[in-house]
């Protein structure tokens, strides 16, 4: 059916262009997306993200978002220092760990991650 096309074409998506197309079939054939299929857009886009900075893992647990980078990940230090000036209770271990405080609301989670994420970019 027309879900798991969704699905699967948004799991192939390579891009954010991609995504955006993905985002806007639905608008046009059916009106306002309902909710599942936002969320599952904004995980594509974090996944693209996290490819792009070359994220290990991102666990979420008792309140903290733990996103662990590979070592060769293109972190820029100085938004990295910005994001954990500006963020309550956050943190960045040795072994490449960053640890947020968040929301464990659903929708509040995706936009905590993905501003975390949008910030940290090379």
């Amino acid at each position: 059916t027309g879900r798991w096309l969704l699905y699967l074409r948004s799991a192939r998506a390579e891009n954010r262009a991609g995504v955006d197309r993905l985002s806007s079939e639905p608008r046009e054939r059916w009106g306002e997306a309902p909710d599942k299929v936002t969320r599952l857009l904004a995980a594509t886009r974090l996944r693209l993200r996290a490819e792009k900075l070359r994220i290990e893992s991102i666990r979420y647990d008792n309140g903290l978002l733990a996103i662990k980078f590979l070592p060769a990940s293109p972190l820029d230090l100085r938004k990295l220092e910005a994001l954990l000036a500006r963020t309550k209770g956050a943190r960045f271990a040795a072994q490449g760990v960053l640890v947020i405080p968040l929301s464990d609301r659903p929708e509040e989670l995706l936009a905590g991650l993905a501003e975390a994420l949008e910030g940290l970019g090379a």
